[in-house]
């Protein structure tokens, strides 16, 4: 498994085992965006290992509120990518929820 951390401009650079655990363990350094809603809890976070050989250094969970279940989860190769795709998932829930209250 490979480890890797984020540079001062968000970029992904590889890492020692110990340099990711003293990274990741400030969580500040791992939080991309988080956003409460009424009906579910969107988590962006940069994990720092590339588990399957795919450059995939970023995850977005959707847990939702009642149960805290995980209801949906996508993966990202880039900080920015990882931003946008957290954008566009709350834009997607938040649709749901006006479509709810019709």
């Amino acid at each position: 498994m490979k480890h890797f951390i984020l540079d001062k401009d968000k970029k992904v650079v590889p890492a020692s085992f110990y340099e990711w655990t003293d990274f990741i363990g400030h969580f500040p350094n791992k939080k991309v965006a988080q956003t409460q809603l009424e009906n579910c809890f969107i988590s962006t976070i940069f994990t720092g290992i590339d588990t399957w050989n795919d450059s995939n250094y970023f995850e977005t969970i959707v847990f939702d509120n009642k149960e805290h279940d995980m209801v949906e989860q996508e993966y990202y190769g880039t900080y920015e990518k990882a931003l946008k795709g957290h954008e566009t998932i709350v834009e997607r829930y938040k649709k749901e929820l006006r479509n709810e209250t019709r």
